[in-house]
């Protein structure tokens, strides 16, 4: 049976703020001029790997959304405009943005960097005082160099691969909490159903 792991998106790191722990929503420009508690009001009411992203009862929804963003101190006093839909148009339209993020093919990105990079090590892991010689005795140079552009291409990538997953996508593998639970196997699926 498949491991099950389970992952969250863009969940909340640090009394920084969502754009501070995800450079990513920061440079959107959509994102741009909310402020921290509105930020989390969309990522608790709009973004699918919310706690409250099931909740079917959208004024329900709303009002988790506002006292988790909020608190108990400036929820009430913004409860009742949020429930009633009366927020301002830039807060409006960072919802629509937020609910366009899929988890599934941030989830497929962030494991497919991982293997690459495990790729990567094993391809270099090798006993190099014994692979590069031949039947005879002597020193394959056709193997040696091969290895020696594999080593050229791994470190020039692998910069790039680091940033991407340490940005892991938005994704982060969680312990414990309020997430969705995906096994390897609907991704694969879920995958499939999109290319038909």
């Amino acid at each position: 049976m498949p491991e099950k792991k389970e992952y969250s998106m863009f969940y909340p790191k640090s009394k920084l703020g969502l754009k501070s722990d995800y450079p990513e929503l920061a440079s959107n420009p959509i994102f741009e001029s909310l402020s921290n508690n509105e930020m989390l009001y969309v990522w608790y009411y709009a973004c699918k790997a919310s706690p409250f992203s099931k909740e079917d009862d959208l004024r329900l929804r709303a009002d988790k959304s506002v006292m988790e963003a909020f608190g108990p101190n400036k929820g009430p006093q913004v409860r009742t405009a949020y429930l009633a839909g009366n927020y301002s148009e830039k807060v409006r339209a960072a919802i629509i943005e937020m609910t366009k993020f899929q988890i599934g093919p941030r989830i497929r990105a962030k494991l497919m960097i991982e293997k690459i990079i495990g790729n990567y090590e094993e391809l270099i892991d090798i006993n190099t005082k014994s692979e590069f010689i031949n039947k005879d005795g002597d020193v394959d140079w056709t193997k040696k160099k091969a290895y020696i552009d594999a080593c050229a291409t791994v470190s020039k990538n692998l910069g790039n691969l680091i940033n991407q997953a340490e940005g892991s996508f938005g994704v982060q593998e969680k312990e414990e909490g309020d997430v969705i639970e995906i096994d390897s196997q609907d991704l694969i699926d879920s995958f499939h159903e999109t290319q038909q």
